[in-house]
């Protein structure tokens, strides 16, 4: 969605289905994506910011010098928080009332978990069911809710950390 919010047309993903989950095992792959976009790939790499304290030392870190093809951004804290920013989406996956989303999303201390308590609210009783199960089913709705209902354009009006991945995204989709 935010590739196609920033006018390109998504590629392969070389990640999502290739061995371990999480931030761990994305961090150790980051170095053979840099290496893709040095050979021309144009790449986006998410992870979300979590307990660090800035994304600055994070992405010097993981990509010191990175290709102008590279766009590596961090959510802050979670990419949770950017979907809670898409309110019309949200509420309407959800089938909550918008007022049940968060003003300001990127200042929750736990983005997942705040989108797993709204979810259980919901009027529709299987999103309570997805939003109570194991983190594989609950990713399962967050990745539907992403896919379906949420508008990164709209989102980006309450998330910082996105509006600027969007704006650097344009750039690179040029």
């Amino acid at each position: 969605r935010l590739i196609v919010a920033a006018g390109g047309r998504p590629g392969t993903d070389y990640v999502a289905r290739r061995g371990p989950r999480g931030k761990g095992a994305l961090d150790e792959r980051i170095r053979g994506l840099v290496i893709a976009a040095r050979h021309g790939l144009r790449v986006l790499v998410l992870r979300d910011l979590d307990e660090d304290p800035c994304a600055g030392p994070v992405v010097r870190r993981l990509a010191p010098n990175p290709p102008s093809t590279l766009c590596l951004r961090l959510a802050v804290r979670a990419v949770e928080a950017w979907l809670l920013a898409d309110h019309d989406g949200m509420a309407k996956g959800l089938t909550v009332s918008p007022t049940a989303l968060p003003a300001l999303p990127e200042t929750l201390a736990d983005p997942k978990g705040e989108l797993r308590r709204i979810g259980k609210i919901s009027r529709d009783s299987e999103v309570r069911r997805l939003c109570a199960g194991t983190p594989q089913v609950f990713g399962g709705l967050t990745a539907a809710l992403a896919t379906d209902c949420w508008d990164p354009c709209r989102a980006a009006r309450r998330a910082p950390s996105l509006a600027r991945a969007l704006k650097r995204l344009r750039t690179l989709c040029r």
